[in-house]
């Protein structure tokens, strides 16, 4: 174990997909068919659906996801007021590996913007929502039986009239954010009768469109598609949350994570007061090479630490 206080710096814009390495992300396991977990993208791992016996070289062209084109995976993104299609969040989605659905949702009525939602949700029947801001009670609003929830910033205050979500969602959301306040979203999961780990706090304001809080949209969309759920703060994190090389920290500011590289164990400090969620760039002070790292802070106080690769070496 290598003990050191390695200098940080900001995540590269243009992460470069750590390519064709058999490793376990929290939010994929190993399916029953004996398929392989063989990708890595933003800082999130997919599980290829290649079935036994199918070379790399199958005709079948296979998405960042790791899925055949035919096995997309469906995303309905539902965007806010006066925002546009195709913007920064469904792009990101999109080039890791979703096919999203990003349908224009009216500005001025909201249920007409729920009946949009509505008949874009019978019509692909997607795998995953994600609803943000004003797009976010459209989400809640509109009937989607039991497919998973992703809120960014929901204003369930101001549009609609549902006031409850449904166990498998997942909030999103800043302290900062000086348009839809968090308490909102506070009391969403109260009036639900969820956990408090259903939010989680990312990102400096309302629009979440920062590196990190994009790495963790797309985390918490593999998360619930995958009919997993975030560990309950009584959980065993290692049973519901398996982390590649995670480590349960000593004390409250510090942690651990294996480097991809060289394979040595690295413990690092952890600042508390950078939220519950971090993620950040470093360089391993024994290969040097670039890692990603993601620190999950739990309410009593223990850490999970996991890494991987900001480029590939191969």
């Amino acid at each position: 174990m290598l003990r050191v206080t390695p200098p940080r710096r900001r995540a590269s814009e243009n992460l470069v997909a750590a390519r064709n390495r058999q490793v376990i992300h929290p939010i994929v396991s190993t399916p029953p068919d004996g398929s392989k977990t063989d990708e890595t993208y933003g800082g999130i791992l997919a599980t290829s659906c290649q079935q036994p016996g199918m070379g790399r070289g199958a005709p079948q062209r296979a998405s960042p996801l790791g899925l055949r084109e035919s096995e997309r995976v469906k995303l309905l993104f539902l965007h806010g007021w006066h925002s546009v299609v195709g913007g920064v969040k469904p792009t990101y989605l999109k080039a890791h590996g979703y096919d999203v659905i990003n349908p224009s949702l009216d500005d001025d009525d909201f249920e007409l913007a729920v009946r949009t939602g509505q008949a874009e949700y019978d019509h692909h029947r997607p795998d995953v929502i994600v609803g943000s801001s004003r797009g976010g009670a459209v989400a809640m609003n509109i009937q989607s039986t039991t497919t998973p929830l992703v809120l960014l910033c929901p204003a369930w205050k101001k549009w609609g009239c549902v006031t409850a979500i449904k166990s498998n969602s997942l909030i999103l959301h800043s302290p900062q954010d000086d348009v839809v306040p968090f308490e909102d979203s506070v009391e969403l999961i109260h009036k639900s009768k969820l956990p408090l780990e259903t939010i989680i706090e990312v990102g400096n304001d309302h629009r979440l469109a920062d590196e990190s809080s994009l790495s963790v949209m797309l985390w918490a969309c593999n998360l619930l598609r995958s009919g997993l759920h975030m560990p309950a703060i009584h959980d065993d994190p290692k049973q519901s949350f398996p982390i590649p090389g995670d480590s349960q920290a000593a004390s409250q500011d510090e942690g651990s994570y294996i480097c991809d590289a060289c394979g040595e164990e690295i413990v690092i400090p952890i600042d508390l007061t950078q939220g519950t969620t971090q993620s950040y760039v470093e360089d391993c002070p024994v290969c040097c090479r670039a890692n990603i790292v993601h620190v999950l802070l739990e309410e009593d106080g223990k850490s999970q630490v996991w890494a991987e690769p900001e480029q590939d070496y191969s």
